[in-house]
């Protein structure tokens, strides 16, 4: 893809001008109103893009939104195609330049032959000079004929790329006609149902089950997005630029298990500890616990509890990402995970944990007194959530293992189907 390279196309009724351009270390593409010249400038695979009349003062937006999703979309098949008629004129001036020469071949091998055919019928009278010139003869003529057959064969092989050209981007003009992908709620629904497995969906209540489908279907609205526009834009971008962001696909999925048993979990903790413990509870209104501030998700204003402290608080070592893996695009070689190690706790702190577990009737409970496995599993969706939080993009295969962490894949159970399973739990009142 050519830098700089501007091309204009209608949308909406509107004339816009687009373009790819070098911003810093990345490619970015922009596309400017012709008549409020305004610019929206997004880079492949972000679902946020700046629009404004410089970037000084442009405000972020949302480009899953419809409409900017379109223009983007737009904007792109309109490089894209401009490219392919470009390719198509260079296709058509070596075809003509081709055939050219062929007519040319085809003129000398008549030429030629017309004199093999004069020297044929003189044969017996020739000397031995003009006996090896027929010989020549005979040889120039393969060999233009041979060149001739491999530059009709080139010419065929043109032909075929120029119409398989044409057929791109009648494909990429239809592709550019279709609206923004949705998620079918009624099919998802049943998708979800038969990943997460009848009787774990059976065992979640319905108000934890609404909440739940909506977070899971706004997870796979945005990653339908981010691939659509990473299939459009491909081809534009050519692989300079960094991968396709997931995101905003990742983070509806980690705020299921921050907000489901992240923050129950610290909540029916911090009372537990109040409870039976209120000598650990300080001024400030938290409780301590082998030297960790333990509040629940209210307290302070704030949402969330601190999740960083969850997994040593389950278990003495778990399995958490290599810091390797989280900045890679695509999964090491190599084992991505690592055994990470609890502060310090004493035994009794231990202990006391446990006794929460015990006292607190939940199918979380009995799934964390799991330890290693609870542990490993919720820290390394924290490690994936701090990603998102925090300025690079999730990788698709990041957000693959995210997803399979909590709603399963073919090769494991979710944490949802461990926890919520006939196997492993009663059902909610």
């Amino acid at each position: 893809m050519r830098l700089n390279a501007v091309t204009t196309f209608q949308y909406d009724r509107k004339t816009y001008s687009c373009a790819v351009k070098q911003q810093d270390l990345h490619l970015e593409l922009r596309v400017q109103n012709f008549k409020t010249k305004y610019i929206l400038a997004v880079r492949q695979g972000e679902t946020l893009g700046l629009l404004g009349r410089d970037r000084a003062t442009a405000r972020p937006i949302d480009i899953s939104q419809p409409y900017f999703f379109n223009l983007i979309k737009a904007a792109l098949g309109a490089l894209k195609i401009a490219e392919l008629e470009a390719e198509a004129r260079k296709t058509d001036a070596l075809f003509a330049e081709l055939s050219k020469a062929v007519e040319c071949q085809a003129e000398q091998i008549e030429l030629l032959e017309t004199q093999l055919q004069l020297l044929e019928t003189e044969k017996d009278k020739l000397s031995a000079s003009a006996q090896q010139r027929l010989g020549g003869l005979r040889s120039e003529s393969a060999a233009s004929d041979r060149r001739t057959r491999s530059e009709r064969e080139l010419v065929a092989k043109l032909q075929a790329e120029l119409a398989a050209e044409k057929q791109k981007a009648i494909a990429l003009e239809t592709e550019l006609d279709r609206a923004i992908p949705r998620v079918n709620r009624q099919e998802f629904w049943q998708q979800v149902e038969g990943e997460l497995g009848e009787d774990t969906w059976a065992n979640l209540d319905r108000a934890v089950r609404g909440p739940l489908f909506e977070k899971l279907l706004e997870s796979e609205q945005q990653a339908a997005v981010i691939e659509s526009l990473n299939c459009v834009g491909a081809d534009i971008f050519a692989g300079s630029t960094p991968a396709a962001d997931y995101s905003t696909a990742g983070l509806p999925l980690c705020e299921i298990v921050e907000r489901a048993i992240v923050n129950d979990f610290f909540t029916e903790l911090y009372r537990f500890l109040c409870d039976r413990y209120p000598e650990r509870r300080t001024p400030s209104g938290h409780c301590e616990l082998g030297g960790l501030k333990i509040r629940a998700a209210h307290q302070s204003g704030t949402r969330s509890a601190p999740w960083g402290n969850l997994a040593q608080l389950l278990a003495p070592n778990w399995h958490c990402l290599r810091r390797d893996a989280l900045d890679a695009d695509r999964p090491p070689a190599r084992d991505v995970y690592v055994t990470a190690r609890a502060r310090e706790l004493t035994e009794r702190d231990r202990q006391i944990v446990r006794d929460c577990l015990d006292a607190w009737d939940s199918p979380i409970a009995r799934w964390m007194q799991r330890s290693t496995l609870a542990a490993s599993a919720l820290d390394q969706i924290r490690q994936l959530r701090n990603r998102i939080a925090h300025p690079g993009p999730l990788h698709i295969w990041q957000y693959r293992h995210l997803r399979a962490s909590i709603i399963g894949d073919a090769s494991r159970r979710g944490i949802l189907a461990q926890i919520y399973s006939a196997s492993t739990a009663r059902t909610l009142p």
